[in-house]
């Protein structure tokens, strides 16, 4: 007769169960800048940015690191050799875990490899946006407008870059700034952010001051995107929606009569907000919906 361990069994149901996403835990920035990447260009304004905002450190590299837990930014910086499918697979588990991703192409150094290495990366992650080929407008000292209402651009009327291209942008993705010629500079889909120029980042035409603070916001902003001052798990915060300013932790109060205030008696500690609950709790009859304070 055969007899079998019973801690055989715990064992055997964890390698029959899916392993679950990785989450990242780590407030590093990495600017990778391997693959063939363009490595000529300084940081000093990123860096000094990502620092003042709560990085902990600004990791400049040629070599691929592998594990990215310890990343919230992590950028893929105009590479020009395809990403094999190690580092894929590290990308979509730091994605997957919660890490922004920032794909940056240089098309006046890298076209068309630099466009098709990083449409790869896109279209690994399931992607619907892709970068397209022409360029407008070289030069240090342009200046694109951003979007309003976001939490990268709040504050930054417009950026200085030198070369941007255009995007063919999934219906799901957000436009966040646009070049002079209206082609798009920054946007965003899911947890990736798509540039259109290199130069936008670095020494040479990053110098100045909105530049510098939306470096700023792309560390703190991605901790509460929704800017309803509840952050994300990443960012050591509870928020269960990060995408809907309406969903955050709190104590919601039933509103049994639909007046906005809700029973000071009746309470739930949830996220998000359930149905016919409010967060005032200082109804003084929630069976009659013209009785309330004031």
């Amino acid at each position: 007769m055969r007899r079998f361990h019973l801690g055989f069994f715990p064992l055997l149901l964890t390698l029959l169960l899916p392993a679950a996403a990785a989450a990242q835990t780590g407030d590093k920035v990495l600017w990778y800048v391997g693959n063939d990447g363009y490595d000529d260009y300084g940081i000093t304004a990123l860096e000094t940015a990502l620092l003042g905002a709560g990085a902990s450190a600004v990791d400049w590299e040629t070599t691929w690191p592998g594990d990215l837990t310890d990343y919230r930014i992590a950028s893929l910086y105009v590479s020009g050799t395809s990403y094999d499918a190690g580092q894929l697979t590290d990308i979509q588990t730091f994605v997957d875990g919660g890490g922004l991703l920032l794909v940056v192409v240089e098309h006046a150094n890298f076209a068309p490899a630099a466009l098709a290495v990083q449409n790869a990366v896109l279209d690994h992650l399931g992607l619907g946006s892709d970068f397209l080929g022409a360029n407008f407008g070289c030069g240090c000292g342009n200046v694109g407008p951003t979007e309003s209402g976001y939490a990268f651009t709040d504050g930054v009327a417009a950026l200085t870059y030198s070369c941007s291209s255009n995007v063919d942008l999934d219906p799901s993705a957000e436009l966040l700034a646009s070049g002079a010629a209206a082609e798009v500079l920054l946007a965003l889909e899911g947890n990736v952010l798509l540039s259109t120029d290199g130069n936008l980042w670095n020494d040479g035409c990053a110098q100045v001051a909105d530049n510098a603070d939306f470096f700023a916001n792309l560390f703190g902003g991605w901790c509460d995107m929704d800017q309803d001052g509840s952050l994300k798990g990443l960012c050591g915060g509870d928020d269960c929606d990060d995408g809907d300013p309406a969903a955050y932790p709190g104590t919601w109060y039933l509103d049994g009569d639909g007046d906005g205030h809700g029973d000071p008696g009746i309470s739930v500690d949830t996220c998000p907000v359930p149905a016919d609950h409010v967060a005032t709790g200082d109804d003084c009859d929630d069976a009659d919906p013209d009785r309330y304070p004031g």
